[in-house]
């Protein structure tokens, strides 16, 4: 009995003289797994001691997040046989991690569910049956699997429609499948440390090991072709036990293995497995793989498992694979289109011309499979309602030519009507059909036009002719047997396309513009000359041709606008009369006024002098107005009729300042100081552009750009020294960070400011429209009517905001009775935002991009934002933007790992100069290698997405406790009743300080104290209760920008207390 050997061995002391027997570990055989037998009989796989040890080294580099978790509840769940290989090797991998594993010993669906739930079982590693069962099985509903965050696959392949339906149902963390066999001691093919795969891929080969894809003759192949896979290393078995010729039939003499499985591997070095080489179905000289068919039956709601043999029959070849063409056929796409259909030899469906019924009855009729069209018939089949009366399931490839087709649209397609495969080429009649395709077998690449096609050759030049490389654009030319004669073709032979293009590190071409004028309407070129010169010979036409000019700025309240021609000859005015008065590079320039047209003239004049630009809050005090003259010293002060008397009454204490320079038509002569603007630009706006002014020379590292303010809320504002470095860095960083917003040609593309433009965020989001060149609609401050009616009647399709403005969107009553579908983009910024307002505005507005940033006015703007292309995740602030570097770090200054809460630190190009007047401030806040200490706490994720928790001096210290007050403010504002909310800390002798929070009702509701007191003890722990009391008032103090006066607050808790 194995019980009587082991006799009081639990309850004995260790036997610390035991010593293991030494041995070769590369020659003495640890064990004898069993191949499956689906050949015959099961055969004796002998693995070597070494090939354990190799599995070590593997797991604890591949699976660190699975090895080194410090969470001793991190428990696994076994119900795979031990004396199979997988469930074998999952034991020894649960004994190295030390954590607890759960062990069933067969499959019994309750049992199974009811373990993961008891023993809240984090991670499973199953074969496909069993993934199958936790997505089809209606038992599966009555369990509370949500301790589940990840889920590893093995033993066998996992469909990808599988992969993505458990990751949907579930919410699981990381799902992801691996690959190995039993002759290969374990997994050879797993998903990277920290990354999630690819769905449908097995993974990438792991470190030591080597792998290929050879064809029948055992020849090397290349990316994306399909052949036997092939392995060699350290994991690799000594062969099998009593049959050196089944070793030998396996293992070649070089010491690869052959798997006898057939995959391929993309450009990115992910492995796809598509079936064993032993069963694959011989049709027609095709390989027909039974696991694609299995695939595809199991995704049939009404199908519960699923096999695929061959039974030998030889049926007549598929006729229905057929074409529809409603593309004239005199146009060249329309053209060729039928010459293919020829060559291929199957049916095309032909209509004369677009009718929406006709065309959708034709794919219904006919079983249509592919479709290549324009976009508008893409637009139309992703747009129009009639499409949802029609089932549209035979089609399986649909391609685009004739003009670019928008990613968005390409996307929306794919999703609607569950294409399998969706691409679009790009070519010419100069070309005679397509030159750029996705390669066969692949997808391509969303908003991608292929790859060049074979024989024809393709560079990038910019405008001296020179090629380009990757990621930069310039005009795309062709060289090959495809380009037709013409007068478009250099003498090389290479033909100038005149389409702005680029191309990725994986050699796919993405079209960005046209470099000539040529309008592609519906697949056809119209020449704007030709519409030209019709227009021009009618009676009332003076200039068709000419542009008409950008408008870059419009008040949104009295819509008088502003062309960024006219603010340009303004700024070149403005620097004439700099240099009249004596004011030159270095001395500043104040602006004291509110959002305006005129007001962005004068840090662009500043930027032509290098002339230092300042901004003062119009709402500051006399007092605060000195202090922050006193910091930046300005000869000149640019102020509006709100503010001048503000300024002339201090006026007398600042000899140095030179004049009062005043916006707007009311004028004030009375003071010897006070200049009109409109005065110095005179008739600036309808002169010719003084092409011969030339910006003064500057060492942009050295030079002061801008002096803006801190935000003053732990005391008196600090000003911000920001160089000229520090804009052009930004310029690069917006340029690829935010190339969707910067390179759109779109010139509706409206941005709306009502952020205050003397404060960091308004100024570079005023900036950062200049370089783009569109609209900004400007508002002086919210004022709820007025913002909305902004948006409606300019249809502005992107904000930029605090998140105050977010949540007047998604709580204010009034909000409902304006359209607001032009909003396409809402980004938020200066402070953080809570994850719950995040998805509500989502939801509200079915917004297509909502993000927030991350920035401070010492870092000139965000450092933080969502990638390019990126939705983002809710609650983060993003990823680090490129150029820049970012640390985490605890009291000590120690660097910390990912999801560790630490103070966020930065250094790069973006980190401004210092403060004005205060080494020490600047000292205190860039250290002496470069880093800026933020002072706000965060985390990264395994992703690198960060995500703000506080601002460090803003914690409430609780007995010992930090309590953060956004994370009681986060959960305070989803409460149902709650308007606006602030949470501070109160002193207390006792515990150090108490949580207490300031709450705006909603209009109409009836909360009381306790109720408030009594959600936050619901959902959060003892430390975080709100001790200190809640006090409702009207109105959340705030400072222009958003963020909470949190010593308001604690002035206005302290005086109540006191009255108490």
């Amino acid at each position: 009995m194995f019980n009587d050997i082991m006799r009081n061995a639990d309850t004995e002391e260790l036997d610390k003289a035991y010593k293991p027997v030494p041995v070769d570990p590369k020659e003495a055989v640890a064990t004898i797994l069993y191949s499956s037998g689906t050949t015959g009989m099961p055969k004796g796989v002998m693995g070597t001691h070494h090939n354990l040890t190799t599995v070590f080294e593997v797991i604890s580099t591949q699976m660190k997040d699975l090895m080194m978790n410090n969470d001793p509840s991190d428990a696994l769940l076994v119900v795979i046989p031990i004396f199979h290989a997988f469930g074998f090797i999952l034991m020894y991998i649960n004994l190295i991690r030390g954590k607890s594993i759960v062990l069933l010993d067969k499959f019994q669906p309750r049992v199974f569910l009811e373990a993961i739930v008891k023993y809240r079982v984090t991670r499973l590693l199953v074969p496909p049956p069993l993934v199958l069962f936790l997505v089809k099985h209606p038992l599966v509903k009555e369990y509370n699997l949500s301790s589940l965050k990840e889920v590893r696959s093995g033993a066998a392949p996992l469909g990808a429609k599988i992969q993505k339906e458990l990751k949907e149902k579930l919410h699981i963390q990381h799902i992801s499948q691996a690959y190995g066999m039993t002759e290969m001691t374990f997994a050879v093919l797993i998903s990277p440390p920290g990354a999630e795969g690819k769905i449908g891929s097995s993974g990438k080969v792991v470190p030591g090991m080597m792998a290929k894809v050879i064809d029948s003759q055992g020849r090397s192949l290349g990316k994306l072709q399909e052949g036997e896979l092939c392995f060699k290393g350290p994991l690799v078995v000594k062969g099998y036990v009593g049959d050196p010729e089944a070793t030998r039939n396996t293992i070649d003499k070089d010491g690869w293995i052959h798997t006898g499985d057939i995959g391929y591997y993309d450009e990115d070095g992910y492995f796809f497995i598509v079936d064993r080489q032993k069963e694959l179905i011989k049709y027609k000289g095709f390989q027909v793989p039974p696991a694609e068919l299995e695939a595809l039956l199991i995704s049939h709601a009404c199908v519960d498992d699923v096999a695929v043999t061959d039974e030998g029959h030889d049926d007549e070849d598929d006729p229905s694979d057929a074409l529809l063409v409603v593309i004239p056929l005199f146009h060249a796409f329309g053209f060729m289109l039928m010459y293919m259909n020829l060559i291929r030899g199957k049916s095309v469906i032909l209509l004369d011309k677009f009718q929406p019924r006709v065309f959708l009855e034709a794919i219904v009729k006919y079983r249509v499979t592919r479709l290549s069209v324009p976009p508008p018939l893409v637009l139309f089949l992703v747009k129009h309602p009639l499409v949802k009366e029609y089932d549209l399931s035979s089609l399986k490839e649909v391609r685009s030519g004739a003009a670019p087709l928008g990613a968005k649209i390409q996307k929306e397609l794919k999703e609607k009507l569950h294409i399998q495969h969706m691409s679009q080429a790009f070519g010419m009649t100069e070309t005679i059909f397509a030159v750029l395709i996705s390669p066969p077998g692949a997808e391509g690449k969303i908003g991608s036009s292929g790859k060049v096609v074979p024989g024809m050759m393709a560079k990038v030049i910019d405008s001296q002719g020179r090629s380009l490389g990757k990621l930069q654009e310039g005009e795309l030319c062709f060289k090959g047997p495809l380009v037709a004669k013409g007068n478009t073709i250099d003498k090389d032979g290479w033909l100038h396309t005149g389409d702005i293009a680029y191309y990725d590190e994986d050699g796919y071409l993405f079209i960005v513009d046209r470099k000539k004028e040529l309008i592609k309407y519906k697949g056809f070129q119209v020449a704007p000359a030709e519409l030209e010169a019709l227009l021009i010979s009618h009676a009332y036409v003076d200039e068709a041709a000419s542009h008409k000019q950008n408008i870059i700025q419009v008040d949104g309240e009295t819509g008088e606008s502003l062309t960024a021609d006219t603010l340009l000859k303004r700024s070149i005015r403005l620097a004439k009369w700099f240099q009249h008065q004596g004011v030159s590079v270095g001395d500043c320039a104040a602006v004291n006024s509110e959002n305006r047209l005129e007001f962005y003239t004068v840090p662009l004049t500043g930027f032509f002098e290098g002339v230092i630009f300042t901004g003062f809050n119009p709402e500051y005090t006399p007092w605060e107005l000195k202090h922050v003259m006193g910091l930046s010293k300005p000869k000149v002060v640019f102020c509006s009729s709100r503010t001048v008397d503000k300024m002339l009454s201090i006026l007398h204490e600042y000899p140095y300042v030179k004049y009062l320079v005043l916006f707007g038509e009311e004028r004030r002569s009375y003071h010897p100081k006070v200049v009109m603007f409109n005065d110095i630009m005179g008739n600036a706006d309808r002169e010719e552009l003084d092409e011969t002014y030339k910006a003064v020379a500057l060492d942009p590292k050295e030079a002061i750009a801008t002096i803006l303010y801190s935000s003053g809320t732990t005391g008196m504002p600090k000003g911000v020294m920001g160089t000229h470095h520090n804009m052009t860095a930004f310029s690069e960083m917006i340029s690829t960070q935010m190339k969707d917003m910067m390179m759109n040609d779109d010139p509706s593309d409206a941005l709306l400011v009502v952020i205050p433009l003397f404060h960091g965020f308004g100024f570079m989001l005023m900036y950062m429209n200049l370089i783009r060149g569109k609209s900004v609609v400007l508002l002086d401050k919210l004022k709820p009517r007025v913002f909305l009616e902004a948006i409606v009647k300019y249809r502005v399709t992107r904000l930029s905001v605090p998140p105050p403005l977010i949540l007047f969107l998604v709580k204010h009553p009034l909000v409902k009775e304006y359209d607001l579908s032009s909003i396409k983009e809402v980004r938020s910024g200066a402070a953080p935002l809570s994850a719950e307002i995040q998805k509500e505005l989502k939801e509200k507005f079915r917004i297509e991009h909502i993000s927030q940033a991350y920035g401070m006015t010492e870092t000139t703007l965000a450092v933080l934002t969502s990638p390019p292309g990126a939705e983002g995740k809710i609650g983060s602030s993003g990823q680090i933007v490129p150029g820049m570097m970012v640390k985490v770090i605890d009291s000590q200054g120690r660097s910390l790992g990912k999801h560790q809460e630490g103070e966020l630190c930065f250094k790069g190009p973006l980190v401004v100069k210092g403060y004005v007047g205060d080494p020490e401030a600047t000292r205190n806040t860039i250290d002496k290698d470069g880093w800026i200490h933020t002072g706000d706490i965060g985390y990264y994720d395994e992703d690198g997405y960060f995500f703000i928790v506080d601002r460090q001096k803003e914690l409430i210290k609780y007995k010992g406790f930090q309590v953060a007050p956004a994370e009681l403010e986060a959960l305070l504002i989803s409460h149902p009743c709650v308007d606006d909310v602030a949470v501070t800390g109160v002193p207390d002798e006792a515990s150090g300080e108490l949580p207490l929070a300031f709450v705006v009702r909603k209009p109409g509701t009836k909360l009381t104290e306790r109720e408030v007191e009594k959600f936050v003890e619901d959902h959060l722990s003892p430390a975080k209760r709100l001790r200190g009391g809640v006090i409702f008032v009207d109105e959340i103090p705030r400072n222009p920008s958003g963020k909470i006066l949190r010593r308001v607050l604690k002035e206005r808790a302290k005086n109540l207390k006191s009255k108490l």
